[in-house]
């Protein structure tokens, strides 16, 4: 199983930054996994080195992600998501990225009894 989970953010305005995801899981036997998510964010900077941000947006696709891994339903699934987090910048391009995340899931018109509360922990690079 292969599993590419892939982020990119573009600052729009000030701290106002739009952040699209992409989770891909290609099992062995099974169909790919996908789940497309867009997210704004804006970021607080407080000093040289942190920047607190807040974040909030919705997605579409087959599947619904665990961790990393996406699980495919073989159905269509709209997402939507709140989280928070901090980035500890390291130097001009790139920095600690800490993060927690609240994800709701709806199929066929309904809510899922499942929600993700997720923390992530990553390096964000600058370009």
């Amino acid at each position: 199983m292969i599993n590419l989970p892939v982020r990119l953010g573009y600052f729009v305005y000030k701290g106002l930054e739009i952040e699209p995801e992409l989770f891909l899981t290609i099992p062995e036997d099974e169909d790919l996994g996908f789940l497309l998510l867009g997210n704004f964010s804006y970021n607080f900077k407080v000093s040289e080195k942190l920047m607190p941000f807040i974040l909030g947006g919705g997605g579409y696709g087959n599947s619904e992600r665990s961790f990393s891994t996406v699980f495919d339903y073989g159905t269509n699934i709209f997402v939507i998501n709140f989280g928070a987090g901090i980035k500890l910048l390291i130097n001009e391009s790139g920095a600690i990225r800490i993060e927690y995340r609240f994800t709701k899931y709806m199929a066929d018109g309904e809510w899922f009894d499942r929600t993700d509360q997720n923390f992530f922990v990553g390096i964000s690079i600058f370009f």
